[in-house]
């Protein structure tokens, strides 16, 4: 294979890791989304390849895949700290399916057609077959009759990942984190693995680095505190652990039952929505 060829693919598969981020944000643990989407975009790929004709041929064009795979390892490794095949079943599984279809796709179908780009024939069907699509969907969309009521889905991130992270902060950080107040020990967790999803330590390089340009103010270290300079991110969990502390107490002064942590959380915040932070500490308190 063409270095010219090499390249190429590996620029439609950054475009790949990004269509992918979004479907998993939109639609989380659903692999056969992600799989339908990398071999629609195989397809379209080679449609527009084949058009402008920057390459001579697509015969090894399923290899867009491996390398969205490549560079996601690379990005989970190295940027979000986590591993992203160990002991992943469910990552494994998508890959591997995605792969083994792109490449059936592109031997069977690819390699083996004029163009890959359909013809007025092949229009008209497509046009039919989305009118059968529509008025099916719409038919039952409009017709009453008994459907499954289905469970909502956590917005947030699967338990697994949580308690990964969790483990993860804790064997790092348990010996900086010091407080009386036993019940803050979780929030201050569940605070610190948000933020850092939020921010991730390679951004808060970059952010370290900014400040040697400008001396401008901004949220520093895993905690996000809000500093004049750059702060690490021990001296970050520290300022955290005491403006939590101010309002427990407070809180505690006022209030004879338990502590709500919910409202301890929202104050700390400001009022900012918390459901995230929520989630995250109901998963901590239950592992």
């Amino acid at each position: 294979m063409e270095l010219k060829t090499i390249i190429i693919y590996l620029l439609f598969s950054i475009i790949l890791f990004y269509i992918q981020n979004i479907i998993d944000k939109k639609n989380k643990n659903n692999y056969l989304d992600n799989i339908i989407i990398s071999n629609i975009f195989i397809i379209i790929t080679a449609g527009i390849l084949e058009q402008t004709k920057l390459i001579n041929n697509n015969n090894n064009i399923f290899i867009i895949i491996i390398f969205e795979l490549i560079i996601r390892i690379i990005y989970t490794n190295y940027i979000k700290e986590t591993n992203y095949l160990k002991d992943n079943t469910y990552n494994i599984k998508k890959y591997s399916l995605s792969i083994v279809i792109a490449y059936i796709i592109n031997t069977i179908f690819i390699n083996n057609t004029n163009t890959v780009l359909p013809n007025i024939e092949n229009i008209k069907i497509i046009i039919w077959f989305l009118i059968v699509v529509y008025l099916y969907n719409f038919s039952k969309d409009n017709i009453n009759y008994k459907k499954e009521i289905k469970k909502p889905q956590p917005e947030y991130k699967k338990t697994e990942q949580i308690v990964i992270e969790y483990a993860k902060l804790k064997n790092q950080f348990h010996n900086i984190i010091e407080t009386k107040y036993k019940e803050l020990i979780p929030v201050i967790y569940s605070i610190m693995i948000y933020e850092n999803e939020q921010r991730p330590i390679f951004l808060r390089k970059i952010d370290n680095q900014k400040y040697k340009f400008n001396q401008q103010k901004r949220k520093y270290g895993i905690m996000q505190i809000e500093s004049n300079s750059p702060i690490s991110d021990s001296e970050s969990i520290n300022i955290s652990i005491k403006n939590l502390e101010k309002i427990y107490l407070k809180q505690k002064d006022t209030s004879k039952k338990k502590i709500d942590i919910e409202l301890l959380i929202k104050k700390y915040y400001k009022n900012k929505n918390i459901d995230k932070i929520l989630f995250i500490y109901n998963t901590i308190i239950n592992f």
